[in-house]
């Protein structure tokens, strides 16, 4: 029985050190700051291919609106909705 209380004390001391270690508060990790991109020039953005990307993308935008719309007409028209139902916005 000798043994046994100084071993308990050591376990009890170990798990006493290892929680309150758990509990203190340790420092947060920060997220890399990134430089922010160098501003971009004026004859960059509205260069001849900088704006033909962007009249692609309006016009696949409108293509897009457009299919949604006949989609919408087509299941009306399958379910003989009535007029006032295809007009309706969604």
């Amino acid at each position: 029985m000798a043994l046994r209380y100084p071993t308990l004390v050591a376990l009890t001391l170990a798990v006493a050190a290892s929680l309150q270690a758990a509990a203190s508060p340790r420092a947060h990790r920060r997220a890399a700051v990134h430089p922010a991109p160098p501003p971009v020039a004026a004859d960059r953005i509205y260069s001849k291919q900088a704006l033909r990307r962007a009249k692609i993308v309006i016009e696949l935008k409108l293509l897009e609106f457009q299919r949604e719309r006949l989609e919408r007409v087509r299941k009306a028209i399958m379910k003989n909705e009535p007029i006032e139902q295809l007009l309706k916005t969604p």
